[in-house]
């Protein structure tokens, strides 16, 4: 289960067991590979951990993190609780659509917490940063032994650590997460072994775009490159070579969706496209040459597959395959 939509507020809240047993809004949570064997974003995997947490400690998975993690690392704006403190919900930022619309039920809540379920702010999230930051330098009383934070910061199969993504900034390690939930948009990341950290947070759908924009120009002004901006050099292409990138594209490298991740490529007003299972709203695909395109949302390469003038599949960011089938 790569993740969960949510439960609009004030409807009723599966059990963390209802939901590993396909009870609430997705499917049953399973083991259907042999672990380590190949990787995949699992927030189905999360929940297991949750119900491990809960099932141990005697505590609902708030109570626990609370005590033991958020309120320990200084984090006193952040928390898993479906129903939030007043002090926190006068603050609560409401959730909008990608019409700029805000939602009727003004959030959705998540019962699956650890993959779906924090209330935070930028700040409390530079807080745990900082944290994991400082245990890396030598921390005594930190959350966590510094043997932990080190796997935590060990890269796995696709570059993810145990929690974390991590990445490569200019020679030095760095971590990171996104976040999406109905009408949030979010994104931090943080080098491993300095103190540099950015945090942008969105009450949108559609605010990735600005989130990256923000990013870049942090990244420009504080001389940290964790997002640097993209000069692409377009070209133009006419109606008919166009024509060939439209269609429907089945992703050979399974993730964990619930299902065949198809991406559908348009074409309209002689610009090129592509929505994502999830994605709000569709983002372009700027042509270097007739093989390599630009995504004007993140940045990746978009490279694209032919036989003879036929189009038959592309690669995202160099390591994700998909198929034409349609």
């Amino acid at each position: 289960m790569h993740g969960f939509p949510g439960y609009a507020t004030g409807n009723k809240i599966p059990s963390t067991i209802d939901v590993l047993n396909g009870q609430g809004n997705t499917a049953k949570v399973e083991v259907v590979l042999t672990p380590g064997s190949e990787w995949r974003y699992s927030g189905g995997g999360y929940t297991v951990m949750q119900l491990l947490v809960e099932q141990i400690s005697g505590q609902t998975f708030a109570d626990f993190t609370d005590k033991n993690i958020l309120k320990p690392m200084g984090m006193l704006n952040s928390t898993f609780a479906h129903k939030l403190p007043n002090n926190l919900k006068q603050r609560a930022s409401a959730a909008f659509n990608a019409e700029g619309k805000m939602y009727s039920a003004v959030f959705n809540d998540y019962p699956e917490k650890p993959a779906a379920g924090l209330w935070t702010t930028p700040t409390d999230i530079l807080r745990y940063a900082s944290h994991m930051q400082a245990i890396m330098q030598g921390k005594k009383d930190g959350i966590l032994q510094k043997e932990t934070v080190t796997a935590m910061f060990t890269k796995h199969k696709n570059n993810w650590g145990l929690g974390p993504e991590l990445m490569d900034i200019k020679g030095q390690l760095a971590f990171g997460h996104g976040g999406k939930n109905l009408g949030f948009t979010n994104d931090f990341k943080a080098m491993v072994n300095q103190g540099d950290a950015f945090v942008v947070m969105s009450n949108g759908d559609n605010a990735n775009t600005l989130n990256n924009e923000i990013m870049t120009t942090l990244s420009k002004h504080y001389d940290v490159a964790f997002l640097e901006q993209t000069v692409i050099q377009s070209i133009t292409l006419n109606t008919q070579q166009l024509d060939a990138y439209k269609g429907e594209y089945l992703l050979l490298t399974d993730i964990g969706y619930n299902g065949d991740f198809i991406s559908k490529i348009s074409v309209n007003d002689g610009k090129v496209t592509i929505q994502n299972p999830g994605d709000p709203v569709p983002s372009r695909l700027v042509p270097e040459n007739t093989a390599k395109f630009i995504s004007a949302v993140s940045g990746n390469e978009f490279v694209f597959k032919f036989e003879g003038k036929k189009v038959t599949g592309l690669t995202v960011a160099g390591q994700f395959e998909l198929q034409k089938i349609k």
